[in-house]
């Protein structure tokens, strides 16, 4: 695509997710709380017809607005929004089954619907590019309708009688007591983890926006893996009954995401000779933000296990909240003053410095508690 293009992809991307994870996330983290409660089947059903709701809600809102959030960024990107409407329906009930399979522990299936859209995505995009038709459009197209057949397929695994399982007052208002903070908190995080996109396609246009990318794709993996963790963290710490049991976990669990942040921080020698490969000579403005985001990448992952205790044990939704909007704050204010000056290097910078001094927060937090 070259990165003026991949730029506009990536704007694009970057608002479907902003508005699929603002209610989402939620949604999902809530099935995981009670996916293993008696009353279950009532739970899954009310979080089911939220997703429906809220799916389709987004996604006329999306496709209506596309006109203004063209206005906003400066770029015609009224017929790729449009497209992409539909998207934020399929992650909607993609993330589902999900969510379903994460509260069980069923940890393989969750896996393999994330391997399969990955596999069955780059294949088909591989035959795009053999028969030259290759372009904006057709990725999302791709995209839409690969997340819709494995969501349905998936569905279908679910035995599908939740369905006739009955929602009352009280279940409604323990989904809510749960899920309400924890949705402000996720709103202020979907926001805040993409925010940099927006003002740097406001500020300096697609092409930086490409570069910027370019070097935040390679964190991608971090991101899912630091997903893939939590996964597995979320259950453990919403099942212990001690303590001691909660604490020994924690120093096990930390073990490990020191040990991945230290290989992180290792991969940033590495990277000026991996962005040439994968990329090309087009993209070297694209080194430098990728180190710089490879620190804040490593603070993102070391913390997994003390966000996880965070929400799931301790049930501090409402701070996971307000350091979400403390975070939102400061990447606002950081971009503002050092994307004007710096473009992809100062959102990179803005981005390492928020997430450095967020994560620590909720360290020190954790541990005082």
């Amino acid at each position: 695509l070259g990165p003026e293009k991949l730029g506009i992809y990536s704007i694009v991307t970057a608002l479907v997710i902003i508005v699929t994870d603002t209610v989402d996330i939620a949604i999902n983290s809530a099935i995981v709380k009670f996916g293993l409660y008696k009353e279950k089947d009532s739970y899954l059903k009310f979080a089911f017809i939220l997703k429906i709701i809220f799916g389709s809600f987004f996604s006329i809102l999306i496709f209506l607005g596309s006109g203004i959030f063209s206005l906003l960024l400066r770029q015609n990107l009224n017929e790729f929004l449009k497209i992409a409407a539909l998207w934020i329906l399929a992650n909607f009930l993609f993330r589902f089954p999900k969510a379903f399979f994460q509260s069980q522990k069923k940890f393989l299936r969750d896996a393999l619907m994330d391997l399969s859209l990955s596999l069955i995505r780059m294949i088909i995009t591989l035959l795009i590019i053999y028969l030259n038709k290759f372009s904006i459009s057709a990725l999302i197209y791709i995209q839409i309708t690969i997340t819709f057949l494995i969501a349905f397929g998936a569905i279908r695994i679910i035995s599908l009688d939740f369905l006739r399982a009955e929602i009352n007052e009280k279940i409604i208002k323990k989904f809510f007591s749960f899920h309400g903070w924890l949705t402000l908190g996720f709103i202020l995080a979907a926001i805040h983890s993409r925010i940099d996109n927006f003002l740097l396609m406001h500020f300096v246009g697609p092409t930086v926006v490409g570069f910027y990318q370019a070097g935040y794709r390679f964190f991608l993996p971090v991101s899912q893996f630091a997903s893939i963790l939590s996964t597995v963290f979320a259950p453990r710490f919403a099942s212990f009954q001690t303590q001691i049991q909660v604490k020994n976990y924690l120093k096990k669990a930390t073990m490990l995401s020191g040990a991945l942040a230290s290989l992180l921080l290792l991969a940033i020698a590495f990277l000026p000779w991996l962005i040439k490969i994968f990329y090309g000579e087009r993209y070297l403005s694209a080194i430098l933000p990728t180190q710089i985001l490879a620190i804040g990448f490593a603070a993102f992952i070391f913390t997994v296990p003390f966000t996880s205790c965070l929400i799931y044990r301790m049930g501090k939704t409402n701070f996971f909240a307000l350091l979400n909007l403390l975070q939102l704050i400061l990447i606002i204010v950081l971009d503002l003053l050092l994307i004007p000056k710096f473009a992809a290097n100062g959102a990179a910078l803005a981005m390492t410095l928020t997430l450095f001094l967020i994560n620590l927060l909720t360290i020190f937090w954790v541990i005082k508690q």
